[in-house]
Order: structure tokens, then sequence, then C-alpha cells
């Protein structure tokens, strides 16, 4: 399908668009899907604007349909910050069409996602555009993370109980069976024109499948220093969540993309 006729096709099923005047191109498209989060909004609006340069950023909200009350609380930070659009649906693409819609009504030239339920260090989209911008060669960059199961604490404060701290890569396409650039990615926008869109067939595993199609296609990652940020794990995540209809699902999922890449990793 046609990156435009994507477009219009989406636009059709948008309830509402709203934009501020955003007066230069942004540096970094944040792309984030709301959904059942009225918890976890103030939390995430207090530690998403303090990045160091979130005035260079799109802030790109899309409420997939949420039967939450989400909507006060982003109109209230619309109204504060003028580089916030917020497309509100009429139904629930599912994570990966609404990254897909938000990935097309970007305007920056770095995408990164950001969970409502998660935390980044300040400085963290400034260390990843950096990085992107001095290593051309590099199409996504990523970095260690930490787990935590506080749902309510800043990133100061919240308990930790894991962290990744991944090993210097030698064979890219071998570590990929561990879906390695974790949660919280950036990446090139150009990286769509050359190996398509997520997936949206996928519920739970768009994002490791994806990131084997990039490297499939010959794309290349980099790790930056330090962490990016704390991973919320939520026992209703879709990753996380328990639930034994779920859980199959995601293994079901998990074992198409073995199935499809293995002999990628093993290579």
């Amino acid at each position: 399908m046609n990156y435009y006729y994507k477009y219009f096709f989406y636009a059709q099923l948008f309830v509402c668009f709203s934009t501020n005047a955003f007066i230069n191109q942004p540096r970094v498209s944040i792309i984030t899907s709301v959904y059942k989060a009225d918890e976890y909004m103030k939390r995430f609006f207090e530690n998403i604007t303090q990045q160091t340069i979130f005035s260079e950023c799109e802030l790109i909200l899309i409420n997939a349909n949420s039967p939450g009350n989400e909507e006060p609380i982003i109109l209230k930070y619309m109204a504060k910050y003028k580089n916030i659009k917020y497309i509100k649906l009429s139904y629930d693409p599912g994570v990966y069409g609404v990254w897909n819609i938000g990935i097309i009504a970007s305007d920056a030239p770095y995408i990164t996602n950001a969970n409502l339920d998660d935390l980044r260090y300040a400085d963290c989209l400034e260390r990843q555009a950096r990085f992107l911008d001095e290593n051309s060669s590099i199409d996504l960059v990523y970095a260690n993370f930490k787990y935590s199961d506080d749902p309510k604490s800043d990133i100061d404060h919240c308990t930790i109980i894991n962290q990744v701290q991944h090993v210097p890569i030698i064979n890219l396409k071998k570590a990929l069976w561990q879906c390695i650039p974790g949660p919280q990615p950036m990446w090139r926008k150009d990286v769509h024109q050359k190996v398509g869109f997520f997936d949206q067939r996928f519920l739970y595993s768009g994002d490791w499948e994806f990131w084997n199609r990039m490297v499939q296609a010959g794309l290349d990652f980099g790790q930056m220093n330090g962490y990016s940020g704390v991973y919320y794990f939520n026992p209703d995540g879709l990753s996380t969540n328990q639930v034994p209809e779920k859980v199959k699902q995601r293994n079901d999922e998990n074992q198409y993309i073995i199935a499809k890449y293995s002999n990628m990793w093993n290579n």
C-alpha cells in the first residue's frame, strides 16, 4: 500500500485529530498508545516532559477507543505544550496498528515508542538522537534498561527489581532471538520505506518480528552506553499477562517468529 494512500486510509478512521502548531521540524517523534491508562497518565506526562530535548520532540498520543478517562489530562498538557498531537480513534487496531498510525502521522526523522507505564531517564532521548546523528550507518539504537514493579513512584524513587545489561554484540543476527532492542529503542523513520510497517496481525510480538525483519534486510543496530529507563513489569501488560489464553496467543506468535527467522539466527 502506497505511503500516502495509507495516510488517507487511516485518516478516515479518526474520530478527531488535534495538533498544536510546531514551527520547526521536530527532531524525534514519540509515539504513545492510550488505552485503559488512567492511573499512569500523570506520571507519564511528568516523566516525558522532563526529557532534556522535549522541546525538540513531538509527542503523538493515539487513543485506541479507550474506555478510560485519559482525555482530560491529555487536553490539559496540550494546552501547556505546543508539540503534542492527539489522535482519537473509533476502534482499537491493537498496539502495532496504533504505532503504524503514529508513524504515518509523524514528522521527525527519528521515532521512538513510549509506553504509558514505563519511564525514561531525562537525557535518554537526547543521547539516543545524538547516537543516530553521529552514526549514520546505524538504523536503530537501544540501551540497557531496568525493571520495576512500582507503578506509582517517579524514576528516581521507583523500586528496581532487575536490570538488563546487554553484552556486546558480535553477530546481530544471532542476537535477535533475544529481542535485543528491548522496550525503549529509537529508530530512523526511513526504515519504514525500506521494510514496511509493523505487522498489526500480531497482538503481542509484532515488535520482535519487525526487528528481525530489519536485520534480515541488512539494517544495523547500535547500543549506546548507560540505561534508557525503567520498564514496568505490569501484571496486566501485553508481554507479561499470565491469563492462559493470552499466554497461548503470545506463545503462538513467538513460535511463528522462530519458524520464520531461526535460519537467519543460525547463519
